[in-house]
């Protein structure tokens, strides 16, 4: 710390104005000011001997979406002795029909060196029941610094589109209105962007602009291609050097053969007969000039391709070869159309929306155990009973030995007891369970789905028990259920460890735990789909290690069925839209889910696809623009999280697959 010389120097003069007001008229005033100046400095040095300071930033310019993962960066800046501590961020959230409240903690051991400043990244989950985070540095069990950020319920529906170049300006022409509440562009510097995959989930589109090379860590490197495999839209600029597209980053993204910068002196009709004629008379304009292995000219003038697009797993990567900043360019009432159609591949490909669960997690998971002893300790149980009635009332037909059984009374309940705890506690141990409903969201010719899971813990027995989970994949956030009140329960996510345990160090016995984990995950199913005049076909091809049951393709109301697709299996679905025989019914295709197994598991798919269909989610809008395909699985590539060896784990897996349709083959 440093010392309070500042502090002691101003106290003094303090005192010496308070001496020489008492010697003068008007010592009130004199007072009163040197009591105002005395605060100022005692404030003043205060805030400069502050040897630890914390800065916030939450999303991108402090914007961020309702139901989203917002990354939180804190910067840390230390002047005083080396810290080593817990940075914590608080998430209370509060139920909607519950007194009871639950908080999630997110926990990352730091170290600060002296005279150092550091940034960490942390991604929340901003639900739409949480007012406010806090964020916390703990040392000792010793809060060192705590700041508060409040939340606004502010919704973005399409998501944002995230802008990196030098100005932070320039793309206002790509908000939806002039006059929206929030912002649809976000600018941001090549040093906040996320470093883990989950921090774009609010983003819509990335646009590398205007910088001359990309400086990329390994880690934003990572979390962008994942995003891209996911389905995210990458777009580049022509502004920038010529290094830009040089960098190991970029390379990788395009597969370039050849690329120069040429002048073209063109009408640029390619442009004007698609998007509208330009304002102004065409002058030379620069354009680089490119050669592919693989991708897709857009619109090319001449033998010089314009705009490219590259398929990159889900996701896309397009390539504008011209500076639209330039004079030919800059006032151009096309522009925002050309912009449009990029962005509008990103819409039609759109999953159904995360957190689609969370109703589903809140009623649908009945307990699963096994709660009573089996037919043999039922009929042990009916014995004693028997044995102990007769013995009672044979000793109470006879008073004078009526009061030899009290001894033997109190010791044959003493004895049942202690055998029924003896037998409850065995039943207890090998009840735990983790139960878990996972929801694979997977794109046409993808191998990579994004997956969000719904984890109930159940523990009979109060012990400790710590979940452990791929802290590199998996991103973890409590979940309410107002439905079950007993599921409401403070949570702790140790980042680095990945690991999960709650506040108590002992699970209350008889209580149901709740979370949510979203996860990349490889899921190899191969989906070609064909269509010609009003019959779709589509082929499946079945990689995975696990079969595959009860598959529904959907389309506009009709449907097709296959009980099962085993792995390494092939088959056909085919959809005759002419046909009234292949008309959706939700009754008959929950009949033959019912049919594999009428018990709870089947009882548990019964219900998410009422819940999707019927009530919350957006399947049956869906259905309307694509060929979706639903498959059920019960094996799972390792999403499930490890309950220190005890239990037993329990897992209902569905993929959700929309296809896309060639419009000009319907």
């Amino acid at each position: 710390m440093q010392d309070d010389s500042s502090l002691k120097k101003c106290l003094t003069k303090l005192l010496i104005i308070s001496k020489v007001s008492s010697l003068v008229r008007g010592r009130a005033i004199i007072t009163r000011m040197a009591l105002t100046m005395a605060t100022f400095l005692l404030f003043s040095a205060a805030k400069a001997a502050l040897p630890l300071q914390m800065k916030l930033e939450l999303g991108f310019e402090g914007r961020y979406r309702i139901g989203s993962w917002t990354p939180l960066r804190v910067l840390f800046e230390n002047q005083g002795p080396s810290v080593k501590g817990t940075l914590m961020v608080k998430l209370p959230q509060k139920p909607y029909f519950e007194k009871a409240s639950a908080e999630t903690v997110y926990s990352l051991p730091i170290s600060l060196p002296s005279s150092s400043r550091k940034l960490y990244q942390i991604n929340v989950l901003l639900e739409s029941n949480i007012d406010s985070l806090e964020v916390l540095l703990v040392s000792n069990e010793k809060t060192l610094i705590k700041k508060k950020i409040e939340l606004e319920p502010f919704y973005q529906k399409n998501g944002f589109i995230l802008v990196v170049n030098r100005s932070h300006s320039g793309f206002s022409f790509l908000n939806l209105r002039a006059t929206q509440k929030i912002r649809r562009v976000i600018y941001a510097d090549l040093d906040e962007l996320p470093n883990e995959w989950i921090g774009y989930d609010a983003i819509r589109a990335l646009i590398l602009d205007d910088i001359t090379s990309v400086e990329l860590t390994s880690f934003q490197q990572r979390a962008i291609k994942i995003w891209l495999s996911t389905g995210g839209t990458l777009i580049l600029t022509a502004r920038g050097g010529y290094g830009k597209f040089k960098t190991s980053f970029l390379l990788n993204l395009l597969p370039l053969e050849f690329l120069e910068k040429i002048h073209l002196e063109s009408s640029f009709s390619s442009l004007q007969d698609k998007y509208g004629a330009f304002d102004r008379g065409i002058q030379r304009v620069e354009v680089w000039n490119s050669r592919w292995q693989k991708g897709d000219i857009l619109i090319k003038e001449g033998d010089v391709p314009l705009v490219i697009r590259l398929d990159r797993d889900q996701g896309r990567v397009f390539f504008l070869t011209f500076d639209f900043f330039q004079p030919s360019f800059k006032n151009w009432s096309g522009l925002p159309h050309l912009w449009a159609d990029l962005l509008k591949e990103e819409d039609s490909l759109l999953p159904i929306s995360w957190g689609i669960g969370d109703f589903i997690a809140a009623s649908s998971f009945p307990w699963q155990g096994k709660l009573w002893p089996g037919r043999g300790g039922i009929v042990v149980f009916l014995l004693v009973y028997l044995l102990f009635v007769g013995f009672f009332c044979w000793q109470g037909t006879n008073r004078r030995l009526f009061r030899r059984t009290e001894i033997s009374l109190a010791l044959t309940i003493l004895g049942f007891i202690g055998i029924s705890y003896l037998l409850g506690l065995k039943i207890r141990e090998n009840n735990t369970l983790l139960r878990q409903v996972s929801i694979c969201y997977q794109r046409q010719g993808g191998f990579l789905a994004r997956t969000e899971s719904y984890n109930v813990f159940f523990s009979p027995a109060s012990r400790p028990v710590e979940l452990k989970f791929n802290e590199k994949n998996s991103f973890v956030s409590a979940l309410l259920a107002p439905r079950h009140p007993r599921l409401l329960r403070d949570l702790v996510v140790h980042l680095e460890a990945g690991k999960i345990h709650w506040s108590s160090p002992f699970i209350p016995p008889w209580s149901f735990h709740l979370f949510r984990s979203e996860t990349i995950l490889p899921f190899s199913l191969e989906a070609k789909i064909n269509a010609q005049k009003e019959v779709i076909g589509v082929s499946l091809k079945n990689l995975n290690s696990f079969s595959l049951q009860d598959l529904l393709l959907l389309y506009d109301g009709h449907s097709a069925f296959l009980k099962e697709l085993a792995p390494s299996g092939e088959t056909d679905l085919t959809l005759n839209l002419k046909e009234k025989d292949s008309s959706f019914s939700s009754s008959k295709y929950l009949q033959e889910v019912m049919l594999r197994s009428p018990d709870s598991e089947a009882k548990l798919r019964r219900e998410i696809f009422q819940q999707m269909w019927d009530f919350e989610g957006p399947l049956k809008e869906l259905t309307t623009r694509f060929c979706v395909l639903l498959a059920w699985f019960e094996g799972s590539p390792q999403v499930v999280p490890a309950a220190d060896g005890q239990g037993r784990n329990s897992l209902t897996g569905l993929l959700i697959m929309p296809l896309k349709i060639p419009q000009s083959e319907l």
